[in-house]
Order: structure tokens, then sequence, then C-alpha cells
């Protein structure tokens, strides 16, 4: 156990001086708050960019909350899934060429807590990520669309955090058989 923590830390450590807890929520809080804002202004960004015919109106029905929340959920399996997926590409083989891994593994070093501490770290990146975006799009969704039903909401939300875990897992499990990184890539997003 005392090996996960010290793994874990240096996870974390990494982490943060790679900037990933900074721009991976900023990315997914990014997206969560432009769907319900986009879906807002819409009619207004249409009317305003010309080009239109005389006496042609284009009438768009206003999506619910719902409705919103769920094309948020569609953003981040196309463009949060790539930034998963850039942002944890080489956790284990990045480690392998670098040939810190030969270094760690010259000790004592038991390989699952050293992977466990990887995959928690990338399980935890993730969780804050899409919550901080969810809440963003669910926060934006209900004060210029329409409110949403909590429990809806937080078992869509659940289902896909769920999904993402399973995604990066997948990801990180790649990462440890595969050594180039653009391998990982093709084979994870395929």
């Amino acid at each position: 156990m005392r090996q996960f923590r010290l793994f874990f830390r240096k996870e974390m450590l990494e982490m943060g001086r790679s900037y990933k807890w900074l721009w991976v929520p900023l990315v997914f809080l990014m997206l969560g708050v432009m769907q319900p804002v986009l879906t807002r202004f819409l009619p207004e960004i249409l009317e305003s960019a010309g080009n239109m015919p005389k006496g042609m109106t284009i009438t768009i029905e206003p999506p619910s909350g719902a409705e919103v929340l769920a094309q948020t959920l569609g953003q981040y399996s196309s463009v949060g899934m790539l930034i998963l997926v850039l942002s944890v590409m080489t956790l284990i083989s990045g480690e392998r060429q670098s040939g810190v891994s030969q270094m760690i593994f010259t000790r004592q070093v038991s390989y699952v807590s050293y992977a466990a501490a990887k995959w928690a770290s990338m399980l935890s990146l993730v969780t804050a990520s899409f919550v901080l975006g969810y809440v963003g799009a669910w926060y934006y969704t209900a004060q210029m669309i329409g409110s949403v039903e909590a429990g809806a909401a937080m078992k869509a939300g659940l289902f896909y955090l769920l999904w993402l875990w399973f995604v990066g897992s997948l990801k990180l499990f790649l990462s440890s058989l595969v050594n180039p990184a653009a391998g990982i890539d093709f084979v994870s997003l395929g």
C-alpha cells in the first residue's frame, strides 16, 4: 500500500507539472458550457449571419434542457474522447521509452501497485474533468434553456462517466502493451 501511495503521489505531481490538471478540466468545462450557450443564441447567430434571401425565415424549435444535456454528452463523445486519449496516451509507454520504468523496476516494486497508481490517477483526472464540465453544462442549461430533472441528469452523467472510465482504462491497458504513442492512439480510437 505504501508503494501505491508513493506512485499515486508521483503521478499526481507529474500531471500537475505537465498542466494536465489545468488544461483537461478547462477543455471539458469549455465543451460543457459551449453547448447550452450555442443552442440559446443559435437563432440570433443565423439571423445576423446574413446572405439569406429576402422573406426567408428559419424557425428553430427550442430544445428542452434534457436534449441540450444530451447534446453536451455528444460533444464529449467526439472532442472529449480525443482529449482523454491525448491526455493519457503515454502514461506507461512514455516511461518505458524514456527509461524511467527501468529505473523504477530495478528495485523491489510491485507491478500491481505501479499500474494501479497510474490507473487511479487517470480516473481522478477524468472524473474531476468530466464532473466540472457536466456541472457547468447543467448550470448553463438551467439558466439559459430550462430546468432539467435532477435524477435523469445524474443517471446520464454517471453512465457517461462509467464509459469514460472504461475508455481510459482501455487506453491505459493499450499503453502498457504498445510502445509507440501513435499506435496506442490508433488502436484505442478505433
